[in-house]
């Protein structure tokens, strides 16, 4: 699951899911003032608009969702000054909840790119080009090992995905079959339906999709093998 919840337990007609929403940069998380957060469905058409009920804090948002779209897969696009769009993958609770605090963010476009150049990458601006990345991070990486990624991007083509560990120095190096994994990347992906395929060793493949636009980046976090 990419993303945790908080729950209440009443059952209702129309949930309301809410959170605080910050921006990733230099490392850090910062509250994203101006930023707007819609909940779209897996073919990438709009469900809900959020909404900012406190003047005094704009960065806490809001969903009023009816029951009937309750368990379903959705993606939060997240949009702030500075950041690209990006997209984190869930699933609508079934009665009111409240996303935990820091587990929904942009990414900033500067953060982005510095990340993936520190990497020795060749990551296209995606400020400037209709491309896609992945950035995913996981939750437990010692239960990664021997774990291989790969992604079908937008045109149907398979690319590949690079993971990483940190080392007792707190370096990034590449990781291989024999070491953890905590950071796992893809690049200049062609936009559409993108799956992320999490293929642990003697199991079945699991496949995680978003349906992305140019510009896009996705926030592949939480990811449970």
């Amino acid at each position: 699951m990419i993303f945790y919840l908080l729950s209440c337990v009443a059952a209702e007609e129309q949930i309301t899911w809410s959170g605080n929403v910050y921006t990733l940069t230099d490392g850090q998380l910062e509250t994203a003032e101006d930023g707007t957060v819609e909940l779209l469905d897996l073919n990438d058409s709009l469900l809900y608009q959020s909404q900012a009920p406190y003047t005094d804090s704009p960065h806490y948002h809001e969903f009023t969702i009816d029951s009937e779209h309750a368990k379903q897969d959705a993606i939060f696009r997240v949009t702030a000054t500075g950041s690209n769009p990006t997209l984190w993958r869930s699933t609508i609770p079934e009665t009111t909840s409240i996303w935990l605090n820091g587990s929904l963010y942009s990414i900033h476009s500067q953060y982005a790119q510095n990340l993936l150049n520190s990497l020795s990458l060749n990551p296209q601006d995606l400020t400037t080009s209709e491309v896609v990345h992945l950035i995913g991070r996981t939750d437990v990486p010692e239960e990664w090992m021997g774990i291989s990624l790969s992604v079908l991007a937008g045109d149907g083509t398979e690319q590949p995905v690079r993971s990483y560990y940190y080392d007792d120095a707190g370096f990034l190096l590449p990781a291989d079959s024999s070491t953890a994994i905590d950071l796992f990347v893809a690049i200049n992906l062609e936009p559409g339906p993108i799956t992320l395929r999490v293929s642990p060793p003697g199991e079945d493949t699991i496949e995680i999709m978003y349906p992305t636009r140019g510009g896009d980046i996705i926030s592949a976090v939480y990811l449970v093998p």
